[in-house]
């Protein structure tokens, strides 16, 4: 029902037309979305080496561009990796993901005869990082071997869940 003396909100009421519409318009969609992303082999299985991974971090690198990240920084261990990005607002975080991983383990299997069966787990990890803490955040993606001379994995792996106030349930975290 119509007020007497007011035009319908919505209905017979063309918004585009409206002089506050037109004032409020957006011309862009702007985004700046930094994200440290951690995911792990199939079965933690300790198959990235050294070897592997100087040609695997830039791979990655490779798959990211494409998709138009932005990569602060990779690195990792030898089961699980560590990516600093900035995720373009064209695609979902998931998308980014699933090409990262789906691509990168064909790569593997075909470009290392060890790593023929090679896969990564189902599940990542993804956490916010501020504008001011990209420097800081980078130096530790890029420094994990130095990390986990103090620290596991999965200490790692909770102690960020916590700092982001992720809730999780224990039974489910590594299977």
């Amino acid at each position: 029902m119509d007020s007497p003396g007011r035009k319908p909100w919505v209905s017979g009421w063309k918004i585009n037309q409206s002089p506050v519409r037109a004032a409020l318009k957006m011309a862009q969609s702007l985004s700046r979305i930094i994200f440290h992303i951690v995911f792990c082999t199939k079965e933690r299985e300790k198959l990235i080496t050294d070897v592997i991974a100087e040609r695997l971090y830039p791979y990655i690198n490779s798959i990211c561009a494409t998709m138009g990240c932005h990569i602060y920084g990779i690195g990792g261990m030898e089961e699980h990796v560590h990516i600093l990005l900035e995720q373009p607002r064209t695609a979902s975080i998931a998308e980014t993901l699933n090409a990262i991983k789906s691509n990168s383990s064909r790569w593997m299997c075909t470009s290392f005869p060890e790593c023929r069966h090679f896969s990564w787990q189902s599940g990542y990890g993804v956490f916010s990082v501020s504008q001011d803490s990209i420097e800081t955040a980078r130096q530790y993606v890029e420094n994990q071997k130095r990390h986990h001379e103090k620290q596991t994995f999965e200490e790692e792996f909770v102690s960020f869940l916590n700092r982001a106030k992720i809730p999780y349930d224990n039974r489910y975290l590594w299977t």
